[in-house]
């Protein structure tokens, strides 16, 4: 679970506001959020 936020804060670190909010919105689902992460790193 904490590698899912430090995924999270490297993208603020990314200074990418918008990416950031729809991890938070994406709610407490750890697989969830690693899926969304995952996507993102795919697109970069």
């Amino acid at each position: 679970m904490s590698s899912n936020i430090v995924k999270c804060q490297l993208l603020d670190v990314k200074n990418n506001a918008l990416i950031l909010q729809k991890c938070k919105n994406l709610g407490d689902s750890f697989q969830t959020n690693l899926k969304f992460v995952q996507h993102y790193e795919n697109i970069v």
